[in-house]
């Protein structure tokens, strides 16, 4: 139904525990109903492969510029 409403779930299985075939078909089932059957889930065992998986969905991810992270790199940090 969030699908349908326009809002795509992004499926994470993190862990040494979700490696065996049930799990692994219910992580992809519930990648295939947030996604309408368009994404896989994300397969994270370890720290790098959560970080991997976190940066490929903010990347793919179109952000409305009204709305944009703050980037204060151009702001020097007061010193006061």
């Amino acid at each position: 139904a969030m699908y349908n409403a326009g809002i795509t779930t992004y499926v994470i299985g993190f862990g040494s525990g979700v490696d065996t075939p049930p799990i692994i078909a219910k992580l992809q089932n519930m990648a295939d109903w947030g996604s309408g059957n368009m994404l896989d889930y994300f397969d994270a065992n370890n720290q790098m492969a959560l970080q991997t998986a976190l940066q490929t969905i903010i990347d793919g991810i179109d952000f409305d510029p009204c709305c944009g992270f703050n980037d204060c790199s151009f702001n020097s940090e007061p010193t006061t």
